[in-house]
């Protein structure tokens, strides 16, 4: 096949992916469209590198200085091991975050251990309270709880401790009483005697097992046939 002289020539035929014909394009036609294609490539690139360089430029403190400040936010910014700069999604940080701060202990400052923090019961709701774990000695389920209760303007606060063995029980009052407690197969079952209440439960201490708490409603505690529970008075 000869070479062709490009000076010489005046258009090409242009044919689709099918090769149909499709028409004559001349030669500046051909020349305008690589232009095209050429810059857009550029363009492209330059906006990649714009892009690049703004997140690094975002990550200093050049930039940060001028961004205002927010407490809600659902991403932060960050760098990697090797400097890259990175997104860092809320959960993720207070995750980290909370790992690094650590469980508070008798010398250091910290977070309180998930066992020992409040838990709500729902409203018209009791609560049921195992001590026992299924093939465990009987001290090692010994704990004490505190429960706070709201009922129709009243106040109370109760305290129970189990001891180690299946009928052993401490339940006291301060307040007014308004919970109805039974007991059976060592649980506690709690229903308060007002529907406008409001519980609050905290574990203070446990030998080597959690007791576990869920919550009961009105028919599941009539249900129960274990024997009445009555709190005496700490004043």
């Amino acid at each position: 096949m000869s070479t062709i002289d490009i000076n010489s020539v005046a258009g090409f035929k242009a044919v689709d992916a099918e090769g149909n014909e499709l028409g004559i394009m001349s030669l500046a036609d051909i020349t305008a469209a690589v232009k095209e294609s050429i810059m857009q490539d550029a363009a492209m690139a330059r906006s990649v590198a714009t892009l690049s360089e703004a997140s690094t430029l975002a990550a200093s403190d050049t930039y940060e200085n001028r961004l205002p400040q927010q407490t809600d936010l659902t991403w932060a910014r960050g760098l990697d091991s090797n400097g890259n700069p990175i997104l860092i999604s809320k959960e993720s940080l207070a995750s980290v975050v909370g790992g690094l701060i650590g469980t508070a202990t008798a010398k250091n400052n910290g977070l309180l251990p998930k066992e020992f923090s409040f838990r709500s019961i729902p409203y018209g709701k009791g609560f049921k309270i195992d001590f026992s774990e299924s093939g465990s000695l009987l001290w090692d389920t010994c704990a004490s709880i505190r429960i706070f209760v709201y009922s129709e303007g009243s106040v109370a606060e109760y305290k129970i401790v189990s001891g180690a063995s299946i009928i052993e029980f401490f339940v006291g009052y301060i307040g007014r009483n308004c919970l109805n407690i039974k007991m059976k197969d060592r649980m506690l079952y709690c229903y308060p005697q007002k529907i406008d209440c409001l519980v609050r439960i905290q574990v203070t201490g446990y030998r080597t097992y959690v007791p576990n708490i869920v919550d009961l409603t009105q028919s599941e505690f009539d249900s129960v046939d274990g024997s009445t529970i009555t709190p005496k008075s700490m004043i």
